[in-house]
């Protein structure tokens, strides 16, 4: 089904974006051609947080897939750092920021303020 629905986004002309929890579905997700990738912490059927889940599947991710980390990022600029060094794209913050919209902007601040040096990168791979 996730093919269908990945050539139904091109012949539409929007980038799809799957979300992925696990090895297999991230293996699955690039094998039926996803090439934006939504790394979660968050277990969908539990609901239960893996802080280190996004992180943890980051190697298994070719250079060329675009790929952001999501789920339980909002009060941890040190858990963004880590991902930001190891190569994500990009960051999904959510209920932070509907929660608390104040300091939901200071946190996009400090965000966006993250700078990771080339060398610390390349030593994740």
């Amino acid at each position: 089904m996730l093919p269908a629905l990945l050539d139904a986004c091109t012949i539409a002309g929007v980038e799809a974006a799957v979300e992925v929890h696990t090895p297999n579905e991230l293996q699955y997700a690039l094998q039926a051609g996803a090439t934006l990738l939504v790394c979660s912490n968050v277990d969908r059927a539990t609901g239960e947080l893996h802080r280190q889940q996004a992180l943890g599947l980051k190697g298994l991710i070719p250079a060329n897939i675009v790929c952001l980390a999501a789920g339980g990022l909002g009060d941890s600029l040190a858990d963004v750092r880590a991902l930001a060094v190891a190569g994500y794209d990009g960051v999904v913050l959510g209920r932070r920021l509907v929660t608390d919209p104040e300091g939901g902007r200071a946190f996009v601040d400090e965000v966006r303020a993250i700078a990771v040096d080339p060398v610390e990168q390349v030593a994740w791979g």
